[in-house]
């Protein structure tokens, strides 16, 4: 399991690399990978009201993600949804870049 960050983001937030990795894409039907190689940056997600709360994340940077607007889950079917009805995401307007986690998203 890999998760990404984009460079522009990456940039944004002002990530430092820690080191590179090789990567090896297979699309669909290929049976050759692309290899390409990514930097890879720490960063740590923490919740404003209660810092002690945080998740540790390292992310291998590309261009783009994806080019498909993928819609959010749907929280009716989560039980946990409740909870999150009120839920500010954020409280910092410096970086508009948009912010997706998906490997994280339950652990936030």
């Amino acid at each position: 399991m890999k998760s990404f960050i984009t460079k522009k983001l990456s940039n944004c937030l002002g990530l430092l690399d820690i080191r590179n990795e090789k990567l090896s894409v297979y699309t669909f039907g290929n049976k050759t990978p692309i290899e390409k190689d990514c930097d890879v940056v720490k960063l740590t997600l923490k919740n404003k009201d209660s810092l002690n709360l945080k998740v540790d994340i390292e992310a291998l940077v590309t261009d783009q993600i994806s080019a498909a607007n993928i819609p959010p889950p749907e929280l009716d079917n989560i039980p946990q949804a409740v909870q999150l009805e009120n839920l500010v995401l954020t409280d910092s307007s410096y970086c508009q870049e948009p912010i997706t986690i998906a490997d994280y998203y339950y652990n936030v």
